[in-house]
Protein backbone atom coordinates (compact mmCIF):
# COMPACT_ATOMS: atom_id res chain seq x y z
CA UNK A 1 0.00 0.00 0.00
CA UNK A 2 1.37 3.11 -0.64
CA UNK A 3 1.87 6.53 1.80
CA UNK A 4 -0.75 9.03 1.96
CA UNK A 5 -0.17 12.38 0.24
CA UNK A 6 -0.05 15.22 2.14
CA UNK A 7 -3.28 16.11 1.11
CA UNK A 8 -4.72 13.21 2.52
CA UNK A 9 -2.46 13.43 5.88
CA UNK A 10 -3.81 16.88 6.31
CA UNK A 11 -7.72 15.64 5.73
CA UNK A 12 -6.75 12.43 7.78
CA UNK A 13 -10.58 12.04 8.54
CA UNK A 14 -11.92 12.01 5.61
CA UNK A 15 -9.36 9.94 3.92
CA UNK A 16 -8.45 7.27 6.02
CA UNK A 17 -11.48 4.71 6.17
CA UNK A 18 -9.99 2.15 8.62
CA UNK A 19 -10.26 1.47 11.91
CA UNK A 20 -6.65 2.83 12.27
CA UNK A 21 -7.58 3.70 16.29
CA UNK A 22 -7.82 -0.10 17.13
CA UNK A 23 -5.29 -1.76 14.68
CA UNK A 24 -1.97 -2.93 16.38
CA UNK A 25 -0.27 -1.41 13.19
CA UNK A 26 -1.77 1.98 13.30
CA UNK A 27 1.40 3.95 14.67
CA UNK A 28 2.71 3.88 11.12
CA UNK A 29 -0.16 4.98 9.80
CA UNK A 30 -0.70 8.20 12.65
CA UNK A 31 3.54 8.81 12.03
CA UNK A 32 4.01 7.98 8.80
CA UNK A 33 1.07 7.79 6.89
CA UNK A 34 2.00 4.27 6.19
CA UNK A 35 0.48 1.25 7.86
CA UNK A 36 2.69 -0.68 9.97
CA UNK A 37 1.21 -3.69 8.28
CA UNK A 38 0.90 -2.07 4.87
CA UNK A 39 -2.53 -2.25 5.39
CA UNK A 40 -5.25 -0.13 3.15
CA UNK A 41 -6.34 2.63 5.07
CA UNK A 42 -8.78 3.72 2.74
CA UNK A 43 -10.94 0.79 2.70
CA UNK A 44 -13.33 0.17 5.89
CA UNK A 45 -12.82 -3.65 5.89
CA UNK A 46 -8.61 -3.15 5.49
CA UNK A 47 -7.58 -6.98 5.35
CA UNK A 48 -4.21 -6.42 7.57
CA UNK A 49 -6.12 -5.26 10.68
CA UNK A 50 -5.87 -7.16 13.93
CA UNK A 51 -6.77 -5.86 17.19
CA UNK A 52 -4.05 -4.66 19.81
CA UNK A 53 -5.45 -7.65 21.75
CA UNK A 54 -5.79 -10.27 18.61
CA UNK A 55 -2.08 -8.94 17.63
CA UNK A 56 -0.43 -9.89 21.53
CA UNK A 57 -1.90 -13.12 21.64
CA UNK A 58 -0.27 -13.79 18.32
CA UNK A 59 2.80 -12.59 19.30
CA UNK A 60 2.87 -15.20 22.39
CA UNK A 61 1.59 -17.84 20.58
CA UNK A 62 4.23 -17.41 17.76
CA UNK A 63 7.04 -17.28 20.83
CA UNK A 64 5.82 -20.37 21.94
CA UNK A 65 5.90 -22.07 18.97
CA UNK A 66 9.37 -20.80 18.33
CA UNK A 67 9.99 -22.83 21.74
CA UNK A 68 8.27 -25.76 20.68
CA UNK A 69 10.19 -26.29 17.67
CA UNK A 70 13.72 -24.95 19.67
CA UNK A 71 13.00 -27.72 22.24
CA UNK A 72 11.84 -30.09 19.63
CA UNK A 73 15.21 -29.70 17.92
CA UNK A 74 17.22 -30.07 21.22
CA UNK A 75 15.48 -33.66 21.56
CA UNK A 76 16.15 -34.70 18.27
CA UNK A 77 19.93 -34.06 18.78
CA UNK A 78 19.86 -35.03 22.04
CA UNK A 79 18.17 -38.68 20.89
CA UNK A 80 20.70 -38.59 18.02
CA UNK A 81 23.41 -38.15 20.40
CA UNK A 82 22.64 -41.48 22.48
CA UNK A 83 21.91 -43.18 19.03
CA UNK A 84 25.39 -42.42 18.64
CA UNK A 85 26.66 -43.44 21.79
CA UNK A 86 25.20 -46.92 21.20
CA UNK A 87 26.84 -47.42 18.35
CA UNK A 88 30.04 -46.74 19.76
CA UNK A 89 29.28 -48.96 22.54
CA UNK A 90 28.85 -51.94 20.19
CA UNK A 91 32.05 -51.61 19.10
CA UNK A 92 33.48 -51.93 22.57
CA UNK A 93 34.53 -47.86 23.07
CA UNK A 94 33.29 -46.67 26.56
CA UNK A 95 31.15 -43.11 25.25
CA UNK A 96 30.42 -40.05 27.41
CA UNK A 97 27.83 -37.71 25.69
CA UNK A 98 29.17 -34.26 26.40
CA UNK A 99 25.63 -32.52 27.23
CA UNK A 100 25.06 -28.95 27.80
CA UNK A 101 28.84 -28.33 26.42
CA UNK A 102 28.16 -26.04 23.60
CA UNK A 103 31.96 -27.42 22.79
CA UNK A 104 33.23 -28.85 19.69
CA UNK A 105 32.48 -32.17 20.49
CA UNK A 106 28.95 -34.11 21.38
CA UNK A 107 30.13 -37.29 22.35
CA UNK A 108 33.60 -38.58 23.51
CA UNK A 109 34.92 -42.26 23.73
CA UNK A 110 37.58 -43.75 25.28
CA UNK A 111 39.06 -46.94 24.34
CA UNK A 112 42.84 -48.56 24.97
CA UNK A 113 43.99 -47.61 21.33
CA UNK A 114 42.71 -44.22 21.14
CA UNK A 115 40.20 -41.56 21.76
CA UNK A 116 37.57 -40.35 19.47
CA UNK A 117 35.46 -37.51 19.59
CA UNK A 118 32.17 -37.08 17.56
CA UNK A 119 30.35 -34.21 16.72
CA UNK A 120 26.90 -34.96 15.69
CA UNK A 121 24.65 -33.60 13.25
CA UNK A 122 21.16 -34.59 12.03
CA UNK A 123 18.89 -33.18 8.83
CA UNK A 124 20.35 -30.38 6.59
CA UNK A 125 22.64 -29.35 9.77
CA UNK A 126 26.06 -29.24 9.28
CA UNK A 127 29.61 -27.91 10.72
CA UNK A 128 30.07 -24.17 9.51
CA UNK A 129 33.72 -23.48 7.66
CA UNK A 130 34.83 -22.19 11.22
CA UNK A 131 33.39 -25.12 13.41
CA UNK A 132 35.22 -27.65 11.16
CA UNK A 133 38.46 -25.50 11.01
CA UNK A 134 38.46 -25.38 14.88
CA UNK A 135 37.96 -29.45 14.78
CA UNK A 136 40.57 -30.05 12.65
CA UNK A 137 43.14 -27.50 14.36
CA UNK A 138 42.13 -29.04 17.62
CA UNK A 139 45.49 -30.54 19.60
CA UNK A 140 44.91 -33.58 20.50
CA UNK A 141 46.68 -36.49 21.95
CA UNK A 142 48.34 -39.14 19.10
CA UNK A 143 45.77 -41.43 18.06
CA UNK A 144 42.84 -39.40 18.52
CA UNK A 145 39.72 -39.71 16.25
CA UNK A 146 37.55 -36.77 15.30
CA UNK A 147 34.41 -37.15 13.27
CA UNK A 148 31.69 -35.83 11.91
CA UNK A 149 28.30 -38.37 12.34
CA UNK A 150 25.36 -36.92 10.26
CA UNK A 151 22.19 -38.76 11.02
CA UNK A 152 19.31 -38.23 7.76
CA UNK A 153 15.64 -39.81 8.36
CA UNK A 154 15.54 -42.27 5.21
CA UNK A 155 12.09 -43.87 4.40
CA UNK A 156 11.72 -43.47 8.24
CA UNK A 157 14.96 -44.85 9.68
CA UNK A 158 17.58 -42.66 10.74
CA UNK A 159 20.63 -43.61 8.82
CA UNK A 160 24.54 -42.40 9.78
CA UNK A 161 26.95 -41.44 7.37
CA UNK A 162 30.36 -40.63 9.14
CA UNK A 163 33.15 -38.50 7.76
CA UNK A 164 36.55 -38.06 9.13
CA UNK A 165 37.89 -34.87 9.65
Amino acid sequence: MRSMTIKEHDNFKKFVKCDWLHCAGSMGLAGTGMCSFRGEWSRKDCPEYISDDDYEKAEKIKGLEEEIMANLKYNRGRMLEYRTMEKLAEIGEMPFRMSGSHGLCDVITICKSHVRMVQVKSGSASMIPAERESFALLKCPKGTIKQIWSWKKIKGKWEVMVKEI
